[in-house]
């Protein structure tokens, strides 16, 4: 595909460095299973961009020196010409790598996982079990680490402990301990897990990750309210993120908590599936470059008549809510453009906050 100058589509793209959120690859996992299974009711809740985003994009060009963020947009298509009156198109975001005072900064992580009876049920609980003492071998020294349990109510099972040598088997035999019993309350463990997160070491970069099988009627998903219920200060910077393990798992609710706590949503099958995401994505969880992105697209020669997955803004314009992005992370969004002969110019709004005239 070769990559144009933006002569018919302009992108808006505003970092500021203050929150997260974002759904990655979800939607391609969860469907490839759900479609094995013969389960066609679910196409009403995917997303197009965590289809395309399921798959590496390495070709794209990271960031010039100094910058967090680089924009880009490429046509599948010839742009608009005169024989045709639409064209699909790309807009793409990528962040640079870590610098090693980044990874050097210490982090905080509380893994809520449910107990509940029903991950008993086609060897998810032992799945958990294995990407769990996976992700604790895998943690950095000096990381401080915290599990709450939750089934029919929520405990504190290993309160915050430092990763060291020593530690890191104390950890793991209290992991092999844990069984399983009760029913799903999922806003137990989101509240008894924010309030584990406030007694994290001060100046750290907190994670909550929170795995369940499950269906539960969340009460609360927001964090300031978690934190409200839990009897602690609010959190700014904390960022929430779900883990659906398995085929009955409730996808709405899990990415309306991933959302609502600035975080991300994934869709693990089994322990194979889950190890892997732990592997892939616990480094670019724990160190984020840009926060609460998001992506305003118009155009200057053509209609844009849809990004897919997300509703058109009152002036036409679309905005993407992306998120945190985090290190070595990107995004991309599918565009269908058809031509205008009033189209709106647009410019560029870069990162560092200069506007460029496209």
């Amino acid at each position: 595909m070769k990559t144009r100058i933006l002569p018919l589509l302009a992108a808006l793209v505003f970092a500021q460095l203050i929150g997260c959120a974002s759904n990655k690859t979800a939607s391609y996992h969860y469907a490839q299973k759900q479609i094995e299974r013969g389960d066609l009711d679910f196409e009403n809740r995917l997303r197009v961009d965590e289809y395309v985003n399921a798959f590496p994009q390495n070709e794209f060009a990271k960031p010039a020196a100094g910058k967090d963020v680089e924009l880009r947009v490429d046509f599948f298509t010839d742009v608009l010409p005169p024989t045709k009156t639409k064209a699909i198109a790309q807009v793409a975001i990528r962040t640079r790598e870590a610098i090693p005072s980044e990874k050097s900064k210490k982090m905080g992580f509380v893994f809520v996982l449910d107990v509940s009876g029903s991950m008993s049920e086609d060897n998810k609980f032992l799945d958990a079990i294995e990407a769990t003492l996976a992700m604790i071998s895998e943690l950095a020294d000096g990381t401080e680490f915290s599990l709450v349990t939750f089934s029919s109510d929520a405990k504190v099972a290993i309160p915050p402990t430092i990763v060291s040598k020593e530690s890191r088997e104390v950890l793991k035999a209290k992991v092999k301990s844990l069984e399983v019993s009760g029913g799903t309350n999922i806003e137990a463990g989101l509240v008894l897990g924010y309030k584990t997160l406030t007694q994290l070491t001060k100046g750290t970069t907190s994670r909550l990750l929170l795995l369940t099988d499950g269906i539960s009627n969340v009460g609360i998903t927001d964090p300031k309210k978690l934190a409200q219920k839990a009897g602690v200060q609010y959190l700014e910077g904390a960022r929430i993120s779900t883990i659906g393990l398995g085929h009955d798992v409730d996808e709405t609710t899990l990415r309306t908590i991933a959302t609502d706590g600035q975080g991300a949503y994934y869709f693990a099958e089994n322990a194979r599936s889950l190890k892997t995401l732990f592997m892939k994505e616990l480094d670019s969880l724990m160190i984020p470059i840009a926060k609460k992105v998001f992506v305003q697209i118009g155009s200057l020669n053509a209609k844009i008549t849809q990004v897919y997955g997300y509703p058109k803004s009152a002036d036409e314009i679309f905005r993407v809510d992306v998120g945190e992005l985090n290190s070595d992370d990107w995004r991309i969004f599918v565009v269908e453009l058809e031509r205008s002969a009033d189209g709106k110019a647009l410019s560029q709004i870069n990162t560092d906050g200069s506007r460029e005239q496209i």
